[in-house]
């Protein structure tokens, strides 16, 4: 009795170091593309590319551990589906990329099974490289554009900012113009990689005198004009930069995070509102650029 006891704890010994070892694989599977998201400027297309490659490469990896093959499934995604829904809170439709996830996890677990002839390993393999540059280059691009922004048909308030000097600005001397808002925070790092590419729309327009671009500092904990006054001038922007003291617009418009982006058309009335910014959007210049065109 005590040779066969003996066995059976060896076997459960092997068995949960087996599944120690895919829970710990599944940690690195989150681990490293989330270090890649931040090394890429926080561009969710590095995550989901990283991630469908590692789910892959472990599936392929821990397919011989003898392993039920959805127990091992569930060790190897589940940190990386924590850690996701953790940074996307605020973007629940992106979790439709959970699909091609476990379309790639799962070629790779049951890649012996897979391959019953000659060509499946080319097959295979080629099939989740498609999926995640289709979905890269396509798919994210324009879940993200959607999530962060829309386009909307409501009337504007009237609103006050001041110029860098202190001197007031009010939104009554602009109407008939369209008007472009970005508000910003001199430390937020989203602001300082949407502005570059606002700076670029707005030379699209430089000739257009009823385009007025306002790039409007909300006020933040630990930001003053003088601040924005030298971010401005580090950063070697062109557009005329405005200060929202309390963030009264900025709330006024029913914003709480920054960035945001508005679009107020020649009738006054808001066309465009977006919470955000990634660089995963795309190319958010000629997207931009189109979109006020029409209004222009």
């Amino acid at each position: 009795m005590q040779p066969y006891q003996d066995k059976s704890s060896l076997i459960t010994n092997r068995m949960s170091k087996k599944i120690l070892l895919g829970l710990l694989l599944g940690i690195l599977n989150a681990g490293l593309p989330i270090l890649l998201l931040f090394y890429t400027r926080q561009d969710l297309r590095s995550l989901f590319a990283s991630a469908m490659i590692l789910l892959f490469l472990s599936g392929v990896v821990s397919r011989k551990w003898r392993i039920n093959p959805w127990l091992l499934s569930v060790l190897l995604i589940f940190p990386l589906l924590i850690t996701f829904t953790l940074i996307l809170s605020e973007l629940p439709s992106l979790g439709y990329l959970i699909i091609p996830w476990l379309f790639s996890l799962l070629i790779g677990i049951f890649w012996d099974r897979l391959n019953f002839w000659k060509y499946s390993p080319l097959i295979n393999a080629g099939s989740v490289l498609m999926v995640s540059l289709i979905v890269t280059v396509y798919v994210i691009p324009s879940m993200v554009r959607t999530a962060l922004g829309h386009e909307v048909n409501e009337p504007s308030p009237a609103f006050e900012v001041s110029r860098l000097d202190g001197t007031p600005f009010f939104s009554d001397t602009l109407k008939g113009n369209v008007i472009v808002i970005d508000f910003f925070g001199t430390w937020c790092g989203p602001c300082q990689l949407e502005l570059p590419e606002l700076d670029k729309v707005r030379e699209h327009f430089r000739d257009q005198k009823n385009i007025v671009f306002l790039i409007v500092d909300t006020d933040q904990p630990g930001d003053s004009r003088e601040k924005v006054i030298l971010f401005k001038k580090e950063h070697k922007f062109k557009g005329d930069f405005f200060y929202d003291q309390g963030g009264k617009t900025h709330k006024l418009f029913g914003f709480s995070g920054i960035p945001n982006l508005i679009v107020i058309d020649r009738n006054g009335r808001i066309r465009y509102k977006k919470e955000g910014y990634n660089s995963a959007e795309g190319d958010f210049v000629n997207y931009m650029t189109n979109l006020i065109r029409k209004m222009g």
